[in-house]
């Protein structure tokens, strides 16, 4: 959602500046301390998968008409199992389409992986077998995983029924790992399948995925997740939007059952990880509040709130052996209304709203 880019702003005096950002600092160590949370660099540093994407992308139709000998191409060369499973997620996001008619009418076929790999789509049960047998090809072994998801269409506090979704799991240095090509390959946009590669499906911690997605098995529910359908079912819905920025807490999660949480815009995801700060959509107006967001992409931040514009304060944090990232704070008391957070990169001519509230 591009918004003009606000001029005739008032420049701001180093002095005042550094005086600003000494006093953010100190509240933002000082709530640290108390919740028991360490400031740190934001996201982890992102693995170079170049390799293992060029792999899948090199696969050949000769090698692609058989599960056993595409899953050890795609293996070939590749000593990490990272970049092993990639490789396969990479190929299913290229080459798979979803069945977006057995989606809508509600009759799954069954397919073993030579039939999804032959017919090139599949529903999700598809993917997920066909991924697991790409991967034993590879040299790595994961579990398909049968369970329930969340998504746009599901209604707060509605029974499952049966059974929506299939994924797979992994277990790596002795933490749990899910992975869902399904919806790393793309989406359903009512009409068609519309192919979308999303990398935060690979290898996404269990515990970030607790509020989406819960399986069967209860030996299969890895971390944060529910005990059963009806408290999955209670859950408020979180979109890859938010997850793939923020990390909501459980004190957080309890309170969006009842206000849902903070708005967030496709624009986001990739870009940036809320360290700290309000994750439900309700704000208190004359509360403060505090963010603290990190972006290796973003070059200016500020929150609109009435047709005025707060600077967030910007410091460029170089970690060892990964790429520098600016580390955006603010603390900031709102009024009654609509508290947006935009944001605006250097190859941008206009800010983009990444984030929304509202204040009452």
């Amino acid at each position: 959602m591009p918004i003009a880019s606000h001029f005739a702003r008032v420049c701001i005096r180093l002095v005042v500046r550094m005086a600003a950002m000494l006093a953010l600092m100190s509240l933002l160590a000082s709530q640290a301390f108390a919740q028991g949370q360490v400031i740190g660099l934001g996201a982890e540093p992102k693995p170079d998968y170049s390799r293992a994407d060029q792999r899948a992308a090199a696969a050949t139709a000769a090698i692609e008409k058989s599960p056993v000998a595409l899953g050890k191409f795609l293996g070939e060369g590749l000593s990490d199992p990272r970049e092993k499973l990639r490789a396969v997620y990479q190929w299913m996001a290229l080459r798979m389409n979803y069945d977006t008619a057995a989606y809508r009418t509600g009759v799954q076929i069954t397919q073993t992986a030579q039939q999804a790999l032959d017919a090139r789509m599949s529903s999700c049960d598809g993917f997920s077998t066909l991924f697991a047998d790409l991967a034993k090809h590879a040299g790595i072994e994961v579990q398909t995983v049968l369970g329930y998801v969340k998504d746009g269409f599901h209604q707060q506090g509605e029974a499952f029924k049966d059974t929506n979704h299939a994924w797979n799991a992994v277990r790596l240095d002795n933490q749990w790992y899910l992975i869902d090509s399904t919806w790393g390959a793309g989406f359903d946009d009512g009409k068609q399948f519309v192919r979308k590669f999303d990398p935060f499906y690979f290898l996404t911690p269990a515990d970030h995925l607790h509020l989406s997605h819960l399986a069967k098995d209860p030996a299969q529910r890895f971390g944060r997740s529910a005990k059963d359908t009806a408290e999955f079912a209670a859950l408020p819905y979180a979109p890859v939007t938010l997850l793939s920025v923020a990390k909501p807490s459980a004190a957080e999660v309890e309170q969006a059952k009842t206000v849902g949480f903070v708005k967030t815009f496709a624009q986001a995801s990739g870009n940036m990880q809320v360290d700290m700060g309000p994750l439900t959509a309700s704000l208190r107006a004359g509360n403060t509040y505090v963010w603290q967001i990190s972006s290796q992409h973003y070059h200016e931040m500020a929150v609109l709130h009435k047709g005025q514009w707060t600077d967030f304060v910007a410091s460029t944090v170089r970690p060892i052996a990964t790429a520098p990232r600016t580390s955006f704070n603010v603390n900031f008391s709102p009024g009654e209304g609509v508290v947006q957070i935009a944001a605006k990169k250097t190859t941008d001519a206009n800010y983009t709203i990444v984030l929304e509230y509202f204040a009452k």
